[in-house]
């Protein structure tokens, strides 16, 4: 299940298509296994809208451009409006650990202010806080909220202002 996911994706359709296909594959009596997997479906990758956030708030610049792309491929337009939330939480999330870092205060305190498990501030959200400086990500915040109103209305190359935003944001 999990080779298959990878391969796939989490898309419940998709991944319901590629179990009937193995099914017939492999017959009734037969066990799917990671070659029949490979053999009968096609690799796309597929990425949700925090992915892409994730990405370029880690300063992983190639690898959130080429999910973007990927996303953007499958969804078209109706993934900017969910990319630039994604990246405004993320923003949000950062600029708040990062504040704490600055104060002093500790990975435990984080976690409740955050209202996350202590070990994904630790682990996870520190190491990408130590990353930016509160200017930048104030910055940032500023541009997606004046982001959020042009993918939202009726601007011009949205792809493009989605795509510099994320140039700016994993730089």
């Amino acid at each position: 299940a999990e080779a298959l996911v990878k391969v796939v994706g989490s898309d419940l359709y998709r991944l319901a298509n590629e179990v009937r296909k193995l099914a017939i594959y492999v017959g009734q009596s037969g066990r799917i296994t990671i070659e029949h997997i490979r053999l009968v479906t096609t690799f796309s990758p597929q990425y949700e809208p925090y992915q892409v956030a994730d990405l370029a708030i880690a300063k992983n610049r190639i690898r959130a451009l080429n999910a973007f792309s990927s996303l953007y491929q499958t969804s078209g337009d109706d993934c900017l409006v969910p990319v630039v939330y994604a990246l405004m939480k993320q923003i949000e999330k950062t600029a708040v650990v990062r504040h704490l870092l600055d104060k002093g205060v500790g990975e435990s305190d984080m976690a409740v202010v955050v209202g996350l498990n202590a070990w994904v501030v630790k682990n996870a959200l520190v190491p990408i806080a130590r990353k930016h400086d509160s200017r930048s990500l104030v910055k940032h915040m500023g541009r997606l909220c004046k982001l959020d109103a042009d993918v939202k209305g009726s601007s011009k190359s949205k792809r493009t202002l989605v795509e510099l935003t994320l140039l700016s944001i994993a730089s």
